[in-house]
């Protein structure tokens, strides 16, 4: 067994990891206190990977989000069982995961590399954005040169067209704009 510690360079890395899952799934405070089920995942989420990510005692992690470690650990636990039963928080992990920073390499400050991902996510998204679009024109194209007599809609043939890995990024950015537009309903429901 490790021996865990509460290190300040773990607290910068940990607070980090909190504005990560925040941006991530589009949460304003996980330390907010509310049992509503998308800040409850963010902080599965956040306990989770704090504890695999660093050797950060519970009560360390806790402090981070407002909670103590009893609760960081039914969080952490929770977290592992949602995984193997849940897709749709399968996902939402998957989208933490992907923008996560490398803890191994952390060295930045917070606030620097939180300016840095969020250009990064930004450079990505229009990279994607002009990709799709350049794809879109190139298959408007190629359709109005075939005499395709099949009853599928423009969109569902250009959908077909696409690469293996231009549908996974096509398919990624549908699911986030959903996930967002989910988001979106939600807040409206409670105002």
């Amino acid at each position: 067994m490790t021996k865990r510690s509460h290190h300040f360079k773990n607290v910068s890395f940990l607070k980090t990891l909190k504005k990560t899952v925040e941006y991530g799934l589009c949460i304003d405070d996980i330390a907010k206190i509310t049992r509503e089920k998308d800040w409850v995942d963010a902080r599965k989420i956040y306990c989770y990977l704090a504890y695999k990510l660093t050797k950060t005692t519970l009560s360390g992690i806790g402090e981070v989000v407002n909670r103590d470690h009893s609760t960081v650990l039914y969080l952490k636990r929770k977290c592992a069982e949602h995984l193997q039963q849940e897709p749709k928080f399968t996902d939402k992990f998957n989208l933490v995961e992907l923008i996560l920073p490398d803890p191994t390499k952390f060295h930045l400050e917070v606030n620097n590399n939180l300016a840095l991902a969020n250009q990064i996510q930004e450079l990505k998204m229009m990279i994607i954005e002009k990709d799709l679009e350049l794809n879109m024109k190139e298959n408007i194209i190629n359709a109005h040169n075939m005499e395709d007599k099949t009853e599928l809609t423009l969109n569902e043939k250009q959908y077909r067209r696409l690469s293996k890995s231009k549908r996974a990024m096509f398919d990624f950015r549908a699911s986030a704009i959903l996930k967002m537009l989910q988001t979106t309903k939600t807040y409206k429901m409670y105002e």
